[in-house]
């Protein structure tokens, strides 16, 4: 059994398809979907109940990353799960969810080292052994480390 698991909700398939293998390698376990359907039914059936942290694109082709996020900060097992927000988009460009529906702003295009930092470091902030182990909110510690995260 390797760490973690990580749910990643990315509709490119390289970036995908990369960064899942990358995160397979450094430990974790990974569930990589294309859809916020997909993600969404994952979370909602058995598999979901693993899932400890997740890597969320904000621009999708079925909906947005936002829309994502909102219906998840819906369902009471995943109210605290952390979330990264992954996006090459500027503010004023799209529609960015409401600072505490994520914990980390992740820049596209970004090295895989600052994937597995950020994973990392959230995971070890809260308690990767429990569901909801990080607090929401836009004052969470790992939020200053990432000047691009409002506050």
């Amino acid at each position: 059994m390797g760490l973690a698991c990580v749910l990643m909700l990315e509709d490119d398939a390289g970036i995908r398809l990369v960064m899942a293998e990358i995160l397979r390698e450094a430990g974790y376990e990974v569930v990589a979907v294309e859809t916020v359907g997909q993600a969404l039914s994952l979370l909602e059936g058995q598999a979901g109940a693993a899932v400890r942290i997740m890597v969320v694109d904000l621009t999708l082709q079925d909906a947005s990353g936002s829309a994502f996020l909102k219906a998840v900060r819906r369902m009471p097992r995943f109210q605290t799960v952390p979330a990264i927000l992954a996006t090459g988009a500027v503010r004023g460009e799209v529609r960015f969810p409401p600072p505490a529906s994520y914990q980390a702003l992740l820049r596209k295009p970004y090295r895989p080292s600052a994937l597995l930092e950020l994973v990392g470091r959230l995971l070890a902030e809260g308690r990767a052994d429990a569901p909801g182990g990080i607090v929401n909110g836009p004052r969470h510690p790992a939020a200053a480390h990432y000047p691009d995260r409002p506050s």
